[in-house]
């Protein structure tokens, strides 16, 4: 008696093997490092980017508040009520506060303390110029023009740093200013 057998059916290979596996994992690892690391080399640029512009923007405001305090100065002094001598020397701002008197009979203290420059209308309390990552360096006020028939001008520069992290930037601020009030 004659078994009859079935024809023996070929498989076909389904799947991958191990190899084309490991091939195509080592491939995609490969292509998300490279995206990675420049995804973070384009936020590290914008973070700096965005730090400079911060740094930009509170130099620009410091500057604009300085030239508005001393263009309606009437008076310019040291707070023990010398007049500022306007012969062109070069007056450290860290050294001694200065007082600014406007048309108004309204008195500015401009002082350095504690990495910051600050403002004090009067006797209210002292207003910052400057937020605690940004450090202005050596701040300068320079007063030229002491003759009467010369109007007075005072040159204020300074340098603002920026402290945060591992992160460091600065860039220098220069205006002069001539008192309208003198």
């Amino acid at each position: 008696m004659r078994i009859f057998t079935l024809p023996k059916q070929r498989r076909t290979p389904t799947g991958f093997t191990l190899i084309e596996l490991l091939v195509v994992t080592t491939l995609v690892i490969f292509l998300l490092m490279s995206v990675s690391s420049m995804f973070m080399t384009i936020l590290v640029g914008n973070a700096q980017t965005n730090i400079r512009r911060q740094l930009k923007a509170e130099g620009t405001a410091m500057i604009s508040q300085l030239e508005f305090l001393f263009r309606s100065a009437k008076n310019v002094k040291y707070t023990n009520g010398t007049a500022l001598p306007c012969t062109g020397g070069n007056f450290q701002l860290a050294s001694t506060p200065i007082v600014i008197e406007d048309g108004e009979n309204n008195q500015f203290t401009i002082s350095y303390e504690d990495n910051k420059i600050k403002v004090q209308n009067g006797s209210n309390a002292k207003a910052d110029l400057n937020s605690s990552f940004v450090i202005p360096q050596s701040p300068n006020i320079t007063c030229y023009g002491s003759s009467t028939t010369q109007k007075k001008s005072v040159k204020i520069d300074f340098t603002l740093q920026w402290q945060q992290d591992t992160t460091n930037f600065s860039d220098t601020y220069t205006t002069t200013v001539q008192l309208r009030n003198t």
